[in-house]
């Protein structure tokens, strides 16, 4: 990936380590997309959100992806965060991707926050075109 571009994704995610790209996360909201869109869910399970954030470190671009399941003594909450070059792609894989398909056909890897504030890289290859 180039990133001497004005639209890039957050130089987070090509680091090594998914729990210091985290770290590199300066997150300011660029725009919150709520719950819906084209008639479907933007998250898994029984509750969430997708955001666009900008990290204001490099100025790369963070889809995030906000969800909570419900559980019978405690919830759980989790976090997908995806880069993006710019709000226009972040747009698109809301109108093309509900919140377990984004994660099926997502080309590349993300970072996913578990319950218990673990960070782990997420991989898919899978192309849909």
């Amino acid at each position: 990936m180039t990133y001497n571009r004005e639209n890039h994704p957050c130089v987070g995610f090509i680091m090594e380590n998914a729990s210091a790209a985290l770290s590199h996360m300066e997150k300011e909201l660029v725009e919150d997309f709520g719950e819906l869109c084209n008639n479907h869910y933007l998250y898994i399970g029984d509750e969430g959100k997708r955001l666009l954030y900008k990290c204001k470190r490099c100025g790369g671009y963070i889809l995030a992806q906000c969800y909570e399941l419900y559980g019978d003594d405690e919830d759980e909450y989790f976090v997908d965060y995806f880069p993006v070059t710019c709000v226009e792609e972040a747009k698109d894989l809301n109108l093309r991707f509900d919140g377990y398909q984004i994660k099926e056909h997502f080309v590349g890897k993300y970072i996913t926050l578990d319950n218990y504030m673990n960070a782990h890289w997420g991989v898919s290859s899978i192309s849909d075109a």
